[in-house]
C-alpha cells in the first residue's frame, strides 16, 4: 500500500511531498520500508521539538522523513498534532501517554529514554505558609491551585520522592492568576536535588522573571540520582508555584 503525505499537513504541503510503502498497518502500529510506529508514547517538548497541525500519522511520518535531522516524532490523532524532534544524535526523552503514537526511522538506533512523573502526591513541605497555600498544592496535579510561602529571606519548597530516582527533567508551572508583578516573583530560583537533606547539589538556576502561567523546563545534566527536590529563592520574596513535575527514568523500561 503506497501513501502520499502531501495533502495532510498544512505546513508540510507547502514544503515537499513524499511517498512511502506501508508493509503492515493496524489500529495500533504501522510498519513501512522507511519507518515504524509504537503506541502510547509522546516525545517531551523541548527546544529541539516542533509541533505541527497534522491530520494523519502517515503525514507526520512524512514530515520527519523529509527532515534529515529528524529521527523520531510523535503523533496525536485527538489533538491533530505532529511533534518533530531534531535532538542531537536523535536521543529524545519520552513519556507514556495513551493517545500518542511514537514514530521512528527504521535506520534509527534507538537511544530514547522513557520517563515517568514521580512527584505527584508525594510528601512536600515549605518554609512557611501564606493564605492556605500549602506545600501539597504543588504536587496535586492541578495547575489552578498553588503553594505559597510568606515573604521571607530564601523561601523554599521541597518534595520527598520516597526513594532515589534517576532524575532527568523537572517542570515548574507558575501560578496563573494575579498581577503581572505577581508572576514575576518567580525569579532567581535555585532547583536543588539530593539523596538526603544534607547531600544536595544545584540542578539548575533560573534567572527569570517568569510570567503568569509560564511553563518552565529544566534538565539536571550530570546531577541525576536524588530523592529530594527543593525550590529555593535566593533573595527575599514570596515563593509560589502552581505545580512541580519531576520526571525520572522509568524502571520498567530498562
Amino acid at each position: 500500500m503506497k501513501f502520499c503525505c502531501f495533502p495532510h499537513c498544512a505546513v508540510f504541503c507547502f514544503t515537499t511531498a513524499c511517498t512511502f510503502t506501508v508493509i503492515n498497518a493496524n489500529d495500533e502500529d504501522v510498519i513501512s520500508e522507511t519507518f515504524k510506529t509504537k503506541g502510547s508514547t509522546r516525545i517531551f517538548q523541548t527546544e529541539n521539538t516542533t509541533d505541527v497541525y497534522c491530520r494523519s500519522i502517515f503525514a507526520c511520518a512524512g514530515i520527519c522523513l523529509s527532515d534529515s535531522q529528524c529521527c523520531v516524532a510523535s503523533y496525536s490523532k485527538a489533538a491533530s498534532t505532529c511533534r518533530i524532534d531534531t535532538s542531537e544524535r536523535c536521543c529524545a526523552e519520552t513519556e507514556t501517554l495513551d493517545e500518542w503514537r511514537f514514530i521512528q526511522r527504521n535506520s534509527y538506533h534507538d537511544c530514547t529514554v522513557n520517563l515517568k512523573e514521580v512527584a505527584y502526591e508525594k510528601p512536600a513541605e515549605q518554609s512557611s505558609v501564606y493564605g492556605g497555600g500549602y506545600a501539597s498544592r504543588a504536587v496535586d496535579g492541578n495547575v489552578n491551585t498553588y503553594m505559597h510561602t510568606d515573604i521571607e529571606q530564601s523561601p523554599y519548597w521541597s518534595v520527598d520522592l520516597g526513594k532515589t530516582y534517576q532524575i532527568k527533567r523537572i517542570e515548574i508551572f507558575n501560578r496563573i492568576d494575579g498581577a503581572i508583578s505577581t508572576g514575576e516573583r518567580l525569579r532567581d530560583l535555585e532547583i536543588v536535588i539530593g539523596s538526603s537533606h544534607n547531600e544536595t547539589q544545584i540542578c539548575a538556576h533560573y534567572v527569570g522573571p517568569a510570567q503568569l502561567g509560564e511553563h518552565l523546563f529544566f534538565k539536571c545534566g550530570h546531577v541525576e540520582n536524588a530523592r529530594y527536590v527543593k525550590l529555593r529563592l535566593t533573595g527575599s520574596n514570596y515563593l509560589h508555584v502552581a505545580e512541580v513535575k519531576v520526571y525520572a527514568v522509568n524502571d520498567s523500561s530498562t
